[in-house]
């Protein structure tokens, strides 16, 4: 039987995040829940972020290693291999908990056991201090690999909570991505079921630096793991599906990869194919 105040683990990576990183952290050292192992693992940033979080120091206890840069993957594994808790948490350090998420979660998750895995809704916010929910409609708990790799919805990085068996079960993340998160829940979906806290618990930061502004490198990453699925068999679906949702994108960014993909995304025409056709028609 689990106890009924099991050590959880947070583990938060950091690269260059001097103007983000105290908020972070403080939302996560001041949680309503208080047995909270927290490790910060600083991946070689160049600004100020090491002082930063250094300084909090003074006033909390929680583990910092400062590493040479390797990549966020590597940070993640270095966090997770030292983690002591039952239950562990990652977060990017651009990223916020609301201040009884783990709290939440937790009770959740010992409420319902079947899940060893659970996530939640979240909250866009920016510098300027505006505050927007999700509202995404679609998510759902049980075996979710299929509507992931479908990309019918998406689950939040930081905000999910496992139990520590999953990454002795599942393995770390892989070094080679630039997309930890869709890499880890497809393999996690594989395997388990998933538990949807309907909540917002988690706020998702927007800047300029998100990896989500870079689209170029976020497609040719999706199409990259979607590769490790090629023997499953909904992969030819997962393959059509992706083309759909990002042909418009490609129209903009990669004119002749947009060709390549007319063929697969013709049968799903919608007003979103007619203006990536309409960019690759105009706009050369």
């Amino acid at each position: 039987m689990a106890p009924s105040n099991p050590l959880v683990s947070v583990v938060v990576t950091c690269y260059n995040h001097e103007d983000y990183i105290q908020e972070c952290l403080l939302s996560i050292l001041k949680q309503t829940y208080t047995n909270i192992e927290l490790i910060v693992v600083d991946d070689g940033s160049k600004d100020n972020s090491a002082k930063v979080i250094q300084s909090l120091q003074d006033d909390y206890t929680f583990t910092y290693k400062y590493q040479k840069n390797q990549g966020v993957c590597a940070a993640l594994n270095h966090g997770v291999t030292q983690a002591k808790g039952e239950y562990i948490c990652c977060c990017d350090s651009d990223d916020k908990f609301a201040l009884n998420k783990i709290e939440k979660q937790l009770n959740f998750m010992l409420e319902n056991p079947q899940y060893k895995v659970s996530y939640t809704n979240k909250i866009f916010f920016n510098n300027e201090g505006e505050y927007r929910p999700e509202n995404s409609g679609k998510r759902r708990s049980g075996w979710l690999f299929e509507p992931l790799i479908m990309s019918e919805f998406s689950i939040p990085f930081s905000s999910h909570m496992l139990h520590k068996e999953v990454y002795q079960k599942i393995g770390l993340y892989d070094l080679e991505t630039k997309l930890q998160d869709w890499d880890m829940f497809l393999r996690i979906a594989k395997e388990y079921e998933i538990g949807f806290l309907n909540e917002d618990l988690l706020y998702y930061r927007i800047h300029d630096s998100n990896l989500h502004s870079n689209v170029d490198l976020m497609l040719n990453a999706k199409y990259q793991h979607l590769e490790k699925w090629k023997d499953d068999p909904i992969y030819p679906k997962a393959k059509q599906k992706l083309d759909f949702h990002f042909f418009n994108d490609f129209a903009k960014i990669d004119k002749k990869r947009a060709l390549s993909m007319l063929p697969t995304v013709i049968p799903y025409f919608d007003k979103r194919i007619f203006k990536g056709i309409r960019r690759l028609l105009l706009k050369w």
